[in-house]
């Protein structure tokens, strides 16, 4: 059974309390991310786009050679694009303003939770040659605690121009580092969730797929700041750095074909979500 703590039991709310550096650069500086939709555990869809009525997604890490813990926070919204327009050409957002359809809400107590299985560490165990999980890869992370693996309802700090985009989050560290190898890719999270079984938005569903779109964004906790498309890892020092996720692989996409209409948003509205965004 997954786990989602309240955030004040959250493992990275150290960030906050000023015990984990943030004013230099830790011991895997440089680490890179990516992301990827999966035809099987060693292998990789090619392109963004996904249309399995079972979905696997994988997040990796290459670069990091003290590894104690890692930080990932994945927003999933509605493809749908919406534009902000006032004297200039505004602003578009591509996912998230409108409300997510239920196959994708795994949040706890959400219509899709017992089609959510999250997978700390990705899918092939610690020894595996593809992809081996980070936090078992030997010698492995001692004590490793996991804080979060859940979904959830983005906060409005997240971004208030996505309402309705929702958080999947993965937490955790352990008591020690472990040596890692920095030119190898490691899998630091995963999950997978079904979309056959009938859902609003789900492959099986009488109105059809509904197209989804999942990217990185690390915003939490919300007094943490704005880092965006990055993962952090963080070190022995329990210094934290920022993996920036490569261009191609800093979102995936379910049904993107389907394609649904840019839709304009009227001035008065923009006005509001300016207002809120400052």
């Amino acid at each position: 059974m997954r786990r989602l703590l309240s955030l004040s039991f959250l493992l990275f709310a150290i960030s906050v309390s000023g015990l984990v550096g943030s004013g230099h650069a830790g011991q895997n500086a440089g680490a890179t991310a990516r992301m990827y939709w999966l035809a099987s555990n060693t292998s990789a869809i090619a392109g963004v786009n996904c249309t399995a009525s079972t979905v696997q997604l994988l997040v990796t890490v290459k670069g990091a050679s003290n590894f104690r813990g890692a930080d990932v926070q994945l927003c999933v919204g509605l493809l749908q694009t919406v534009c902000f327009y006032q004297d200039d050409p505004g602003f578009c957002f591509p996912a998230g303003y409108y409300p997510l359809p239920e196959a994708w809400q795994a949040q706890s107590g959400g219509p899709a939770e017992d089609n959510y299985v999250p997978k700390i560490g990705g899918f092939n165990g610690g020894s595996a040659t593809v992809w081996p999980d980070v936090f078992k890869a030997s010698p492995s992370v001692i004590n490793n605690l996991v804080a979060q693996t859940g979904a959830m309802r983005a906060p409005l700090c997240v971004s208030p121009q996505i309402p309705n985009a929702y958080t999947i989050w993965l937490s955790a560290a352990g008591a020690a580092p472990a040596a890692r190898d920095p030119n190898k890719e490691y899998a630091v999270f995963g999950f997978t969730l079904r979309l056959d079984t009938g859902l609003r938005g789900d492959a099986l569903h009488a109105g059809g797929p509904l197209p989804v779109r999942v990217w990185p964004f690390w915003r939490l906790p919300c007094g943490s700041g704005y880092h965006g498309s990055v993962l952090v890892v963080v070190d022995g020092n329990a210094v934290k750095d920022y993996a920036t996720f490569d261009s191609g692989y800093d979102f995936r996409d379910w049904h993107a074909e389907i394609g649904l209409p840019t839709v304009p948003v009227k001035p008065n509205t923009w006005g509001l979500v300016r207002r809120l965004y400052r």
